[in-house]
């Protein structure tokens, strides 16, 4: 959620707010999405221009959660599930700047933009560390605060609603990266700042508690906007803190709390409510009593997906009754306080506010308070079956699901890509469309198709209509009940049909992991796109499929300069016995079994192929740390495909895995790719160059070779283009800036009336793609 301008006035008074604090032997309850945001932002050393450096950001979280588990700390991760339907508007926002950043964006840039499989290598790191997660229906800070009021344990996050849940809250910027020994108790601590609220409150004169919920709603945030106070904002006295030193949102929070503090939560409430319209007041009471009840909700309904028992939650809800929040009162006898003295210094454009829009009254606000909540585990149980909610719940399907489940609306999350060409997403709507069908097809109330946002050719963010992906099998596709019972026969079939390809295609002699990956490769080769994929863009593919396979033989190296150090001495010895032993290339045969070239694979090889690989995870200033220089025609391609692989990615997960999962942070780098794409366009012979760069490491040239040797039919066309064709481009506005506070926000302004303009894709027969209004 986030209250605006909170964080920066806590910052201000951290010395009175915050204290020094050592984390060790305690259980920790993580904000998934938050931390996984802000890893991203703060750590991983990635180059964001190019896609994702996934094995980069793979690195940092591991680093992380090895630094907690070393200070005896268990975390427990909650991440965000579908939107709920206050926080669609505040989405589409974010989306719509996102959009404008990623416009034109290059590596000069060093701000940061999340690559689009950031949540699914954050998840794949803590699959393999054995951390404790889950997955909410909706939004997670309830659930966050839940769980850690019920543990008594902090919370890790960087969300400013936390300063009000009541909870011990650790900011993540306080956390310092790293561990030292504690010499008191032993073992060891990570140092960090915590907030408790009893501090804050006596800051204040021993405010009411139960205030602090009023504070969030009165300041707004997703759910609530502050333009629904406008009338009782204009008659608060703000804080006399300088202006040099505060800005208006620093001042209203101030005054908000000198307000409160002789009230109780509920004369507070019929405070605000009689400086309000007598024909608003119902429905913004309805608004507050929801908002305040999530600030004060402790259900333990997420423990058991964290590994506690059932009867340990149910001991929990014995001695925890919830209780919905109702105001004690009488609304129709409050009357109207007229106010003498209008605030002056009052504005709605002050710039910490995100959504508020000026409007004279608050009608436009209020449309949306009568439809039902979204945030309830009730609502899910009706869209999807038991056996769904329980692998949502796991963190095995992503959070859009839900949103196409229940609103029939997919947000496609913005890439670094070539904006003269259609969106990359276009690409994958078939592998979407079957999505969509599954997962609304036990749903007989649906009578409208998938409504999907991507940018358009205008880079503005609209709404295009998606037809069912039904009409694409000879055969009616199961339901959504049935669907974890069907044979994994049928459920191969599904997939491989959705992308085009034979079912003999993925045979036994293809390494599990790297099933799913290339058969993607084919569908989006087949797609018949722009900008056209060649042999370099293929090849480029399939090299980097082998930096994981040396990463897991030698380690994580992403520097010569540390490599050479270690290893400089022991290629050279190996290199000097294999030319004293007349060690010949041929004794290795070429095999088209995937799975022995790459049991086959040795240590010593990897070591010697090593450099080749660390040269090209760094990007020559010429050719891309240059606005110039940039291409940002390749970046586009390997977007296209990273949408595609997405997409196969979870329809496979909805399947229920018929195919091994795609571990991307361990195949996929964007720096790489776009440096082996440039390195290749320079190749007469692909093949024939990596055998020689890999002439000293015979068993990954095997490898290579086989995987080159298995896509030479199904891309043979394609493989036999050596060289891009490129149309003519557009010139671009290169005189626009971004500032890192509008890209941190991910929040422009509304857009012109032209959001709306279709555009269709005439290279794809299956989609039907109309503009919705």
């Amino acid at each position: 959620m986030g209250i605006r301008g909170l964080t920066t006035y806590i910052a201000r008074h951290s010395d009175q707010y915050l204290e020094p604090y050592e984390l060790h032997d305690t259980y920790l309850v993580i904000d998934g999405n938050s931390i996984a945001s802000q890893l991203y932002n703060w750590h991983a050393r990635c180059n964001c221009a190019f896609g994702g450096d996934y094995d980069q950001y793979a690195k940092c979280v591991e680093e992380f959660f090895d630094n907690l588990i070393k200070c005896n700390v268990t975390p427990l991760v909650l991440v965000d599930g579908g939107y709920e339907n206050q926080k669609v508007k505040t989405v589409y926002a974010r989306m719509k700047s996102k959009i404008h950043i990623a416009s034109y964006f290059t590596p000069v840039h060093k701000l940061k933009f999340f690559p689009i499989f950031m949540k699914e290598v954050f998840r794949d790191v803590m699959d393999e560390k054995g951390i404790k997660y889950a997955h909410c229906s909706f939004e997670a800070d309830d659930e966050i605060a839940a769980v850690a009021r019920i543990l008594a344990c902090p919370v890790l996050s960087y969300d400013s609603d936390f300063f009000v849940y009541g909870v011990l809250y650790i900011p993540f910027d306080t956390l310092d990266n790293g561990t030292c020994k504690n010499p008191k108790i032993g073992g060891f601590v990570s140092k960090c700042k915590i907030y408790r609220v009893e501090k804050f409150l006596e800051s204040f004169g021993g405010l009411d508690r139960s205030l602090l919920p009023l504070l969030a709603t009165l300041l707004g945030n997703d759910y609530i906007s502050r333009g629904v106070f406008k009338q009782f904002f204009q008659n608060l006295k703000l804080s006399k803190l300088t202006k040099k030193n505060s800005n208006e949102q620093q001042r209203r929070i101030a005054g908000l709390l000198n307000w409160l503090k002789p009230y109780t939560l509920n004369s507070a409430i019929a405070g605000v409510l009689m400086r309000i319209r007598r024909q608003d007041r119902r429905k913004i009471l309805k608004k507050m009593e929801a908002v305040i009840d999530s600030y004060l909700s402790s259900s333990p309904r997420m423990l058991v997906p964290l590994g506690f028992s059932e009867e340990y939650v149910a001991e929990v809800k014995s001695k925890r009754p919830s209780q919905p929040f109702k105001f004690q009162g009488d609304l129709d006898s409050l009357e109207m306080v007229e106010e003498s003295i209008i605030n002056e210094d009052y504005s709605e454009s002050n710039d910490d506010s995100q959504d508020d829009e000026g409007e004279d009254d608050c009608d436009l606000m209020l449309d949306d308070f009568d439809e039902p909540d979204y945030g309830t585990d009730n609502l899910l149980s009706k869209i999807a079956p038991p056996w769904f909610i329980l692998e949502h719940s796991k963190g095995h399907f992503p959070s859009y699901f839900i949103d196409m489940m229940q609103r029939q609306l997919y947000f496609c999350p913005p890439q670094i890509e070539d904006y003269f060409y259609p969106s990359s997403h276009i690409v994958s709507l078939r592998i979407i469309s079957v999505i969509f069908t599954l997962l609304t097809s036990r749903r007989r109330d649906i009578d409208k198709n998938l409504e999907y946002v991507i940018r358009n050719e205008h880079k503005r963010a609209t709404r295009y209509e998606l037809v069912s992906g039904k009409e694409l099998f000879p055969h009616k596709l199961p339901s959504l009940d049935e669907l974890n019972t069907i044979s994994i026969t049928l459920k191969k079939r599904i997939l491989t049909h959705t992308l085009g390809i034979t079912n003999d295609f993925i045979a036994d002699n293809v390494l599990p992991e790297w099933r799913l990956y290339l058969a993607t490769i084919i569908y989006w080769v087949q797609q018949d796109h722009e900008p056209v994929v060649t042999n370099c863009h293929i090849y480029a593919l399939l090299c980097s499929m082998l930096f994981g396979i040396i990463d897991e033989k030698v380690g994580f190296y992403r520097s010569k300069v540390k490599f050479s150090n270690k290893y400089s001495a022991r290629i050279q010895s190996i290199l000097e016995r294999r030319k004293s032993t007349k060690r010949e290339n041929a004794q290795y045969a070429t095999t088209d079994n995937m799975i022995i070239a790459h049991q086959s694979i040795t240590e010593e090889d990897c070591i010697v192929a090593a450099p080749f690989f660390i040269s090209n995870f760094s990007v020559d200033p010429k050719n891309g740390f240059n606005s110039k220089a940039f291409n940002v025609t390749a970046v586009h391609s390997f977007a296209q495909f990273q949408t595609c692989l997405r997409h196969s990615m979870h329809l496979n997960a909805l399947l229920g895995y018929p195919y091994a999962g795609t571990k991307v942070a361990k195949i996929y780098n964007g720096t790489l790719l776009y440096n082996l794409y440039h390195n290749f366009k320079k190749r007469n012979d692909i093949v024939a160059y990596m055998n020689c760069m890999l002439k000293d490491s015979p068993t990954l040239s095997q490898l290579f070779t086989t995987l080159s040797n298995f896509v030479k039919i199904p891309l043979a066309k394609v493989l036999e283009r050596k060289e891009n064709q490129k149309r003519k481009r557009k010139s671009k506005n290169k005189s626009k800036k971004v500032s890192e506070d509008e890209f941190m926000s991910c929040i422009s302004d509304d857009e012109s009336s032209d959001t709306n303009q279709q555009f269709m894709d005439v290279n794809n027969p299956f989609y039907l793609l109309n503009s919705i209004n």
